[in-house]
């Protein structure tokens, strides 16, 4: 089963880009990376993970996400492979299939968690 789940912090501000589908089909995607802490042998550790979303979930990522949000995902490991300048370019990516924003609330201490997307097209899964 290929299921993984993060948090951390978003590291720039979602850009939505344009696409067409192997139908010819008009479609939306955005790439970005969130920042996730590890700590081992007493040390904190920062990995940049790699993420990408379509379509509604890109829409509404888009929307509510800025920088330096806290981001919980939930989606799968996707390796892709391909071509530039002649060179073979191989990454790993998690395609995103939920996603909740941690926003400060002004009223009350603490974190609000949102659930903002609730799932994707199963084809782009």
């Amino acid at each position: 089963m290929n299921i993984v789940a993060l948090t951390g912090r978003l590291g720039a501000d979602p850009v939505i880009n344009n696409y067409k589908n192997e139908n010819n089909e008009d479609g939306e995607i955005i790439y970005f990376d969130l920042a996730v802490n590890s700590y081992g042998g007493g040390e904190e550790h920062t990995e940049w993970i790699h993420c990408k979303a379509w379509n509604k979930t890109a829409k509404n990522f888009v929307d509510v996400a800025k920088r330096g949000d806290l981001i919980e995902i939930e989606g799968a490991i996707r390796n892709d492979r391909y071509t530039k300048d002649d060179v073979q370019i191989d990454k790993t990516f998690v395609i995103v299939k939920r996603f909740w924003v941690y926003k400060k609330n002004t009223d009350n201490p603490g974190m609000n968690k949102t659930e903002v997307a609730k799932e994707q097209d199963k084809e782009e899964f």
